[in-house]
């Protein structure tokens, strides 16, 4: 797993802050024909997270801003079991029945000390800093933004300390039981279970982050959708063979996806040359982004007027979308953080 920690920015315990909470802005988008072009409106003002829904009409685009929002190895169960009784000399037995029954002994006690081994689980201890932060909104977020990626090949444990698959993880947080608990070591998470009085928005988060990265991990392993589409320069542009796609997918009325164009611009200029292809797909008409290109430099090619791709084919749900494509042509990786999108080409490259 290469630099999981270098994306995070701070130590995984709380620092004890109650600024409010830094979440990555991310735009959602569902299809409603009764909403006019260009209408805004922020759904949620006690988060700082705006995520702009975009509501589809017949001709029309409309976009809706919603906020969205030690490895401590169990060194007290790491019993490796050896046999008190264990003989100190060798010993010569003249019969071979009582060799016969050392031989199943010493069977016996190698599969038990396998078996004590292979149980072995990571200490499910909780910092009392994180269980207080659950209720309090702006604690918990801050600790969130800083210690919690769900996109990332994190190591999933369940609330006793023994592992369990990344989907099973994901799903007891939508459900709304569990929070996950960031371990010393960064790819540990473990799961915790909520408290009674967790407050209301926090548990409102978990989900809602949750239910997003359940839905970006369902499209890994699905092959990304053909294309052969002209870019702003007349340049005819596919999918590519035997290179690593890095996709954005974005919109005009995105402040979000405008935000992060100097950060775009800065990796593509360090990995152009490269065996990578770089390309964005955007909702609007060709001379709308060719004028609006004017004033904002974005290095990607841009292939305009995507909308029907990006919702039909790609199946996007929240803006800006980055995803990570293989040499194969499958998805890699589906997310809406620019912080990760250096980490994913480092990895998969």
């Amino acid at each position: 797993m290469m630099a999981f920690a270098s994306y995070f920015t701070a130590p995984y315990i709380l620092d004890g802050q109650t600024a409010k909470s830094e979440i990555t802005d991310n735009e959602d988008t569902e299809n409603d024909d009764t909403e006019d072009e260009g209408d805004t409106e922020d759904e949620d003002t006690d988060e700082e997270d705006e995520d702009e829904d975009t509501e589809d009409e017949d001709e029309d685009e409309d976009e809706d801003e919603d906020e969205e929002g030690s490895d401590e190895e169990d060194e007290g169960t790491d019993e490796d079991t050896e046999d008190e009784g264990e003989d100190e000399g060798t010993v010569e037995d003249e019969d071979t029945d009582e060799g016969q029954n050392t031989q199943t002994e010493t069977k016996k006690k190698s599969h038990v000390e396998a078996s004590v081994k292979s149980s072995v689980r990571v200490s499910s201890v909780v910092d009392e800093a994180f269980v207080a932060s659950l209720r309090d909104y702006n604690q918990w977020s801050v600790y969130n933004k800083k210690n919690i990626e769900l996109s990332y090949d994190f190591i999933p444990l369940d609330v006793d300390g023994s592992k369990i698959g990344k989907r099973e993880f994901i799903q007891k947080l939508v459900d709304g039981s569990h929070v996950a608990y960031r371990k010393p070591k960064p790819e540990y998470y473990q799961l915790y279970k909520l408290p009674k009085d967790v407050a209301p928005k926090v548990k409102k988060g978990i989900i809602r982050n949750a239910s997003s990265a359940l839905y970006s991990l369902d499209q890994e392993g699905r092959d990304f959708p053909a294309f052969s589409v002209k870019d702003l320069k007349g340049n005819t542009l596919s999918n590519p063979k035997g290179k690593l796609l890095v996709v954005k997918c974005w919109f005009l009325q995105c402040t979000s996806c405008i935000k992060e164009f100097p950060e775009l611009n800065k990796i593509y200029d360090k990995y152009e040359g490269e065996n990578i292809e770089f390309v964005s797909f955007v909702f609007d008409d060709e001379e709308k982004v060719k004028k609006f290109l004017t004033k904002k430099e974005f290095r990607y090619p841009v292939l305009p007027k995507q909308r029907k791709f990006i919702d039909k084919e790609i199946k996007a749900r929240k803006y800006p979308l980055h995803i990570i494509v293989g040499k194969d042509g499958k998805i890699l990786k589906f997310f809406n953080d620019v912080k990760l999108l250096e980490h994913f080409i480092e990895e998969y490259k």
